[in-house]
């Protein structure tokens, strides 16, 4: 998620209460289970936003966790998997290229699978 995506959703966050007016910060349901969402009605906006702050947070840590790199991979002519690939996620060549340096193309030329 681009940073500035992040940034909108937490802009629209903040306009909700950060705390329940009767409650504060406490504004877990007090019988999880029993039908309520958080302390009283008057707490709900909070609750809410203390949900999206933190499903927010663990998404733009899981996309930042995740590696800038191509990705693609394939199986060879033997069956066994090659890749993925280490090489920069919008690279401009065709070649591929693995951790073991082992290098591979996305379309197999027919005559080296005939041997021709």
């Amino acid at each position: 998620m681009p940073d500035t995506a992040a940034t909108q959703i937490r802009r629209a966050l903040e306009k909700l209460p950060a705390t329940c007016r009767y409650h504060g910060d406490n504004t877990q349901p007090d019988r999880p289970g029993w039908g309520r969402e958080a302390c009283c009605d008057t707490g709900i906006p909070a609750q809410r936003r203390k949900l999206a702050e933190a499903a927010l947070d663990q998404l733009v840590n899981e996309l930042a966790a995740q590696p800038d790199t191509c990705g693609a991979s394939m199986y060879a002519l033997g069956g066994d998997p090659v890749g993925p690939c280490i090489l920069r996620a919008s690279h401009d060549g065709p070649v591929h290229q693995d951790a073991t340096g082992a290098k591979w193309w996305p379309h197999t030329d027919p005559a080296l699978i005939l041997g021709s």
